[in-house]
């Protein structure tokens, strides 16, 4: 992120480092107090026009943020926020790669995954990020309707095999994320 845009990278480490443990385990005290450090930065009152890449970090930020609303009370509009947040960084992305000027690995297999979805996905006319994004989103929505009692998504087989596909989604989003990056110097 922009040094002037005030943000201390060690606060959004640290919202990132929640992110990325059990609900369970989430230091709830320390991911307080390092959303009240980047909530605090300048840059949260003053007027910008961020780039690409910028205004996905800002969505990202945002969505990091919003962790410890979701650990406290996860209610429907909070799902509904992460699903749109979610969805808005595929539909940026899929919008960037349309640059004819440019080619990205795996393009193939992108073309690939898009003659072979199904009709019920083609109905959005999404790209390929915003579509796999929506199979993703119902594989989970299913997973977790499909459970019954205390079972955890992740005791389960399916729900790691799920938690896969979607950390490979997540690499490769990041990975064009990168590469926007290094394109526009940003």
């Amino acid at each position: 992120m922009p040094a002037e845009w005030g943000i201390p990278p060690q606060a959004v480490e640290s919202i990132v480092q929640c992110g990325q443990v059990e609900l369970g385990a989430v230091d709830t005290q320390g991911l307080h107090a390092a959303i009240s450090e980047v909530a605090e930065a300048p840059f949260f009152g003053d007027e910008l026009s961020p780039n690409f890449c910028e205004e996905i970090q800002l969505d990202t930020l945002t969505a990091w943020m919003a962790l410890e609303e979701v650990l406290s009370e996860m209610d429907e509009s909070t799902v509904f926020e992460i699903i749109r947040t979610v969805r808005g960084v595929a539909k940026y992305v899929d919008e960037w790669m349309t640059n004819p000027k440019l080619e990205f690995d795996g393009e193939s297999a992108r073309q690939a995954y898009l003659s072979a979805m199904s009709d019920d996905l083609r109905a959005f006319g999404l790209g390929y990020f915003g579509s796999r994004n929506i199979d993703l989103e119902r594989q989970c929505h299913e997973m977790i309707r499909g459970i019954s009692g205390n079972e955890s998504v992740f005791e389960l087989k399916e729900g790691r095999d799920l938690l896969e596909k979607c950390d490979e989604y997540s690499s490769e989003v990041s990975s064009v994320l990168l590469r926007y990056r290094l394109e526009s110097g940003a």
